[in-house]
């Protein structure tokens, strides 16, 4: 089952309307936003785990990125609250359980086999920074590498925002919301825009928060070709 499989096309999953799967075990349940779904699952992910969720041991073979919205996450490592943006590389186990029940932002299969990084940070204490290229724009860094950027923007009331992009772009609202002609994006929902295409937005009363990773759609990864520019 492919879910949203062609990065040569935009796409918009509005997370508060989407269908949700229960997965296996009855633990968990996911909405995906995009999934190749082979005998190495590429997906981005909405997760909801439940009260003393024990979900079961794995090795990540192809890496996983995480960042906690809401509730808790554990693993044999530690607490992962609130905010907890996590990067685990290829080859790192996880024996992953939640107390309280959360909500997680996840991605799989879409590391670099050379990537080694191993990130645990508070996404939402990050130093806020401006880039004079973009006022009404405050961002917070939370990783970067040759492949990628993935950072925290906090976007102005009533602002018009430009998110110009060569490799490709994802967006996730956090909280606030902002709007194109054709659509509105409120809390949960996602974008993917295809490499070359920027995104063109303005921003509601009351701002919006989000999650952007930029930069790593033009990456080939286990069942979906490299994106290839068209002649």
């Amino acid at each position: 089952m492919h879910i949203n499989y062609d990065i040569k096309k935009k796409v918009v999953v509005h997370g508060s309307r989407a269908k949700w799967r229960k997965d296996p075990g009855g633990m968990s349940e996911s909405l995906y936003f995009d999934l190749v779904n082979g005998d190495k699952p590429v997906a981005t992910q909405l997760m909801r785990l439940s009260k003393r969720a024990l979900l079961p041991a794995e090795v990540l073979s192809g890496g996983k990125e995480m960042l906690v919205l809401e509730g808790d996450f554990q693993d044999e490592r530690g607490d992962y609250p609130v905010g907890s943006y996590m990067r685990f590389p290829p080859g790192s186990k996880q024996e992953p359980y939640s107390d309280r029940g959360g909500l997680l932002f996840v991605k799989t299969w879409q590391f670099s086999p050379r990537d080694r990084a191993q990130v645990n940070i508070d996404a939402f204490s990050q130093a806020k920074k401006t880039r004079r290229s973009r006022p009404g724009v405050l961002v917070q860094q939370l990783y970067g590498d040759e492949r990628e950027d993935v950072r925290i923007e906090h976007w102005d009331a009533n602002h018009h925002v430009v998110v110009n992009q060569c490799n490709g772009l994802e967006v996730l609202v956090l909280s606030g919301d902002f709007f194109e002609p054709s659509t509105g994006y409120e809390k949960y929902s996602w974008v993917r825009m295809p490499p070359n295409q920027p995104l063109k937005v303005i921003v509601g009363d009351k701002g919006a928060r989000v999650l952007i990773k930029e930069g790593h759609l033009v990456h080939a990864v286990p069942g979906r070709p490299a994106y290839q520019v068209s002649t």
